[in-house]
C-alpha cells in the first residue's frame, strides 16, 4: 500500500516476491550448507562440556567458528561479486533481483551464526 501510495503501485507485488521470496531462498543455500556441517559437531561440544575439558571444548568452539566462516564467507561473496548470473541462473534476469540479491547476501553470515550458536548454547546448557 505504500508504494501505491507513492505512485510505484505497478511494480509493488513483484518487488515484493524479489525481496521476501526468491533472493531469500538463493541466500539459504549456503546457510543450510555450512550450519549442516558445523552442527554436526555439536555433539562433541557437549561431550567436552559434560567432561568439563575446557581445553578441548575451546578448540571445538573455534573448529565450529572456523568451518562455518569456511564455507559461508566465500559463498556470501562469489554469491555477491555474481549477483546477476546467480539470480538468473534460477530465475529471468531482473536488475531488481541482482541488486537484492548483492545487499542481501551478506546476511547469509548472520543467519547462520545464529541457527549455529543457539545449538551451541543449547549443547552447553545455556539457552535462556
Amino acid at each position: 500500500h505504500a508504494m501505491a501510495a507513492a505512485g510505484r503501485g505497478n511494480i509493488s507485488e513483484h518487488a515484493y516476491s524479489v525481496f521476501n521470496m526468491w533472493a531469500q531462498k538463493l541466500v539459504i543455500i549456503p546457510v543450510t550448507l555450512a550450519t549442516s556441517f558445523s552442527l554436526a559437531l555439536i555433539p562433541t561440544i557437549t561431550k567436552a562440556y559434560v567432561a568439563q575439558d575446557r581445553k578441548a571444548l575451546r578448540q571445538y568452539l573455534n573448529q565450529t567458528f572456523q568451518l562455518l566462516m569456511f564455507l559461508t564467507l566465500p559463498a556470501v561473496i562469489g554469491m555477491a561479486v555474481l549477483a546477476g548470473p546467480v539470480y538468473s541462473s534460477f530465475y529471468s534476469y531482473d536488475p531488481l533481483g541482482e541488486q537484492v540479491l548483492r545487499w542481501y547476501a551478506p546476511a547469509a553470515i548472520l543467519y547462520a551464526l545464529f541457527s549455529v550458536t543457539a545449538a551451541i548454547m543449547q549443547g552447553i546448557n545455556e539457552q535462556r
